[in-house]
């Protein structure tokens, strides 16, 4: 499935930074297939157990798919604020989706996230 379908069904995705991912599991992924390694996908207790930490607000990717409840309800409130305010910087967003080689068009990445963002910041005032 695409990222344009994906940000139009209810999912419980989201996206964490590429060096993240490879910290994680390494640039091939896990070994053991209990992580797909083909689309990258994991649970969050999956990558804090391969991490040996929690996930903060710096380990998210900007991307639409982190402004959703499944973020919200695994950094609690204020963790998950945090990384909002972090979105806000144009060149973290542009930084952590150049490092992503999975998304070609990063200009229509950038806009709907931008979008996205900002109604997710509207909503938690």
């Amino acid at each position: 499935m695409n990222w344009m379908k994906s940000l139009h069904k209810k999912l419980d995705s989201y996206v964490v930074k590429d060096s993240i991912w490879e910290e994680a599991f390494g640039t091939l992924g896990a070994n053991d297939r209990s992580v797909s390694t083909g689309k990258h996908q994991a649970t969050f207790k999956q990558i804090e157990e391969a991490l040996n930490r929690k996930l903060t607000a710096h380990d998210f990717s900007f991307s639409a798919l982190n402004f959703d409840g499944d973020v919200l309800n695994h950094l609690g409130h204020s963790e998950y604020k945090k990384m909002l305010q972090l979105f806000t910087d144009e060149n973290y967003q542009k930084e952590s989706l150049e490092e992503s080689d999975d998304e070609p068009n990063l200009p229509l990445m950038l806009m709907l996230s931008r979008k996205e963002l900002q109604e997710e910041m509207e909503r938690l005032q």
